[in-house]
C-alpha cells in the first residue's frame, strides 16, 4: 500500500531518491512551464509494518519501520485487540526492525504491556537500537518492560518456570560504543 504526499518544491530536505528526483524535477519544470506552483507527487512505501508468527505456543510480532502516532500505533493496537479477543496473552516484541519510537507510540507500548499483564500474561521485548534503549533508560521504562538479548530468551520470558539470563544494559550501551570507535563488541 503506497500513498502519496505533495511536497512544495525546496521542502525536500534532500530526502529523495535519485529517480524519485528525476520524476519530482520533469513534474516540476512541466509545471513550471505552465504558469504553476512547482508541487510534485512523491509516493512513498508504508512505513510500518508486522508480522506475525508463533512459536512455543507464544505469539512473535515482529515490527518494522517507524512507530509514529497515526498507522503505525492504529496497526499495533488493531493487533493487539485481536489477540486479546483470541485470548492470546503471550505476546514478544522484535524491535529489531524499528527505526523510530515516538512518544504516542511508547505510550501504546505502556498500554499494551498493562493490558497483556493484567490479564495474566507478558509481553517481553527484544532487539531494540541503541537509541531506542536510551529511550527506555532516560523515561525509566526499563523497570517497566522485561527486555531480552534474543527471541528465545523473551519467549523463554513468558513462562514463569524457565531460566533466562538477564539483559544487561550496561554492557549494551558500552558494546555499542565500542563499535562506534571501530573496536568490536564480543
Amino acid at each position: 500500500m503506497e500513498s502519496e504526499e505533495a511536497i512544495p518544491a525546496g521542502e525536500t530536505g534532500g530526502r529523495l531518491s535519485p529517480k524519485q528526483r528525476e520524476g519530482a524535477n520533469e513534474e516540476s519544470e512541466a509545471s513550471a512551464s505552465k504558469g504553476a506552483h512547482s508541487t510534485y507527487n512523491i509516493s512513498f512505501p508504508m512505513s510500518f509494518e508486522i508480522e506475525r508468527h508463533e512459536p512455543d505456543h507464544v505469539v512473535v510480532l515482529t515490527l518494522k519501520g517507524r512507530m509514529v502516532l497515526g498507522e503505525p500505533v492504529e496497526m499495533f493496537r488493531a493487533e493487539l485487540d485481536q489477540l486479546t479477543a483470541q485470548g492470546k496473552n503471550r505476546v514478544v516484541l522484535d524491535m529489531r526492525g524499528v527505526d523510530y519510537i515516538d512518544s504516542s507510540a511508547l505510550g501504546c507500548l505502556v498500554f499494551a504491556h498493562t493490558r497483556i499483564e493484567k490479564s495474566g500474561g507478558a509481553m517481553p521485548m527484544f532487539g531494540l537500537s541503541q537509541r531506542s534503549i536510551q529511550l527506555m533508560v532516560i523515561t525509566k521504562l526499563t523497570t517497566v518492560f522485561r527486555l531480552a538479548q534474543t527471541e528465545l530468551d523473551a519467549i523463554n520470558m513468558c513462562f514463569p518456570d524457565r531460566a533466562v539470563p538477564s539483559f544487561d544494559i550496561l554492557n549494551f550501551v558500552e558494546g555499542h560504543k565500542a563499535g562506534k570507535k571501530g573496536g568490536s563488541a564480543e
